[in-house]
């Protein structure tokens, strides 16, 4: 009998075999498995960062014509109003790349690295609708947010969700700790749900 929130592996040569039972913290056992290292991989290249901003530096060398250097801009170095300008249109065509990207990654996680009981999707569905909400159109969009907004508890059934199927995906322990530790932060309360982290984007290798 497993705990909320405990997965129960089985044991092979990674000390695993077969997908991973995981409890929420609503009681619904979820089975996850691992997601192509490839599929996350081409997540992570969706859309093109935008370059940081610079601002040109002369040069005082003696005797020779001006000389002037880039410099990239940082946001507690803004120095002009004209800087504060670009740096505010490079924050926000950034955000809108890894929001992006994110957005993917959420939805791969839960649609391919989670498998779950569907047959009391019909009561969700008539439920979603009685209180006046929209059932996502899509088969596979109905069954992430089924499981976001029913079987998930807490921000902490999130998490491990998330890290979970990520540790069946073969990522390191130390780059789930990373992965861990900004989700955290993204879910506390106050902090914005928008996709995931706010700070950056899910950086796996």
């Amino acid at each position: 009998m497993s705990e909320n929130g405990m997965t129960i592996t089985g044991v092979n040569g990674n000390g695993r075999h077969g997908p991973v039972r995981f409890v929420t913290s609503k009681g619904a056992e979820l089975q996850l498995s691992g997601i192509s290292p490839l599929l996350i991989a081409k997540l992570q290249s969706v859309g093109e960062l935008p370059d940081i901003p610079t601002r040109k530096l002369r040069l005082e060398l003696d005797g020779l014509e001006d000389t002037f250097q880039e410099e990239e801009l940082s946001e507690e170095d803004l120095q002009t109003k004209e800087e504060e300008a670009a740096w505010k249109e490079y924050v926000q065509k950034r955000d809108e790349v890894l929001a992006k990207r994110n957005n993917g990654f959420m939805k791969a996680v839960f649609a391919k690295g989670v498998k779950v009981d569907l047959s009391h999707m019909d009561t969700w569905k008539e439920e979603q609708e009685f209180f006046g909400l929209e059932v996502p159109a899509h088969e596979t969009d109905q069954k992430i947010e089924y499981i976001q907004t029913e079987l998930i508890g807490n921000s902490e059934d999130l998490v491990g969700i998330i890290t979970g199927v990520l540790g069946e995906s073969g990522i390191p322990e130390e780059e789930l700790a990373s992965v861990r530790a900004m989700f955290q932060r993204a879910v506390r309360p106050g902090a914005n749900r928008e996709a995931v982290p706010a700070e950056g984007e899910v950086a796996v290798e």
